[in-house]
């Protein structure tokens, strides 16, 4: 494998600088030790993922300025933070802003994406999920390259709290003058409005029950747990799932048989493209079947909500954004009932 080829390489070269380096660097190290110090950097691992085994610091000399993206999670946190990035991935989960000027690059799990092209950006940090640690994470790794993971996804904790916890990480890393703990304290705040937000809706939506599902097509239908992005979203609002269960899964097919034994106050649909996209998907799942879906009567009533691919995964931060959107929306939708 080239990338191997590549690491072989790098790694000798490595070891040649340092032995030739070797005498200069302990004749500057005493003179240089205090700045050293105020200068290092430290990102340490949140909860859930010292839970999972990640208890390792990435520790470095000084804050990393070629920082590589290859997940949507870090990216929108590090953007408020003033924090450059070289590159980072594609994504349809959200738009960008104009001025974020970092390369984009294949997502992990696209055909196109090479690995090499993250080495030839000469990163000094690289932040990927922590699924992608056995296919690209060790590789990397093996070439001196710093590594950060992070999770998608958690089996003992909602995904809500999962960003919060990256997030904080992230800001307490980057927090190194008054200006970058002044943005730091903006970012988190975010968190902290939420929370008063959704305090409110909780009143509102207390007592309603909610059927959650995801539509890929008339044989693509997916119920999806309060372990799912959708899920979480709902239940912080205040609405309880009519699909109990102790599993770790997100989001299960859909038991048609089963589904006529809901009776949810309100279903909300989720899927790919805008809501309306969403809307006119689900128009045609009710003319193949109008009978079974007319058995359940908040469809039947038109208690239904349709709402974007935003709410089929989330993008970070940006998941704040998403549930404020979800709360007026439901607001709304409550008040016209």
């Amino acid at each position: 494998m080239k990338l191997k080829k590549i690491a072989a390489a790098a790694l000798a070269a490595v070891l040649a600088l340092s032995m030739a380096g070797c005498a200069g660097d302990d004749a500057k190290q005493t003179a240089s030790s205090g700045t050293a110090d105020k200068q290092k950097f430290t990102l340490e691992y949140p909860a859930h993922m010292q839970e999972l085994g990640y208890t390792d610091k990435i520790e470095l000399e000084k804050a990393p300025e070629r920082i590589v993206c290859t997940t949507t999670y870090p990216v929108m946190t590090l953007y408020d933070m003033d924090v450059e990035m070289v590159a980072v991935p594609q994504t349809s989960v959200l738009d960008y802003p104009a001025d974020l000027e970092a390369q984009q690059l294949p997502s992990l799990s696209m055909e196109s994406f090479n690995a090499e092209s993250i080495v030839e950006l000469e990163p000094d940090l690289v932040i990927m999920a922590a699924a992608s640690k056995q296919d690209y994470g060790d590789t990397l790794s093996s070439l001196g390259i710093p590594v950060y993971y992070m999770a998608t996804n958690s089996q003992t904790y909602s995904i809500y709290d999962v960003v919060r916890e990256q997030s904080q990480a992230l800001v307490d890393a980057f927090t190194t003058d008054n200006a970058s703990a002044a943005k730091a304290k903006e970012v988190m705040a975010q968190f902290d409005d939420l929370d008063k937000r959704v305090e409110e809706m909780q009143k509102i939506c207390a007592g309603k029950s909610v059927l959650m599902l995801l539509a890929g097509g008339p044989t693509s239908m997916y119920l999806q747990t309060e372990k799912g992005t959708l899920g979480c979203m709902a239940a912080m609002c205040g609405l309880e799932s009519v699909y109990q269960n102790d599993q770790a899964a997100s989001m299960i097919p859909l038991d048609m048989e089963k589904a006529l034994e809901y009776d949810p106050d309100v279903v909300l649909i989720t899927g790919m493209g805008t809501s309306e996209d969403v809307e006119t998907l689900m128009k045609g799942v009710y003319e193949l079947n109008p009978d079974y879906w007319n058995s359940i009567p908040a469809i039947k009533n038109g208690n239904v909500i349709y709402l974007p691919g935003n709410y089929v995964s989330t993008a970070g931060i940006n998941i704040i954004q998403n549930i404020e959107d979800l709360a007026d929306i439901l607001e709304d939708y409550y008040a016209q009932k």
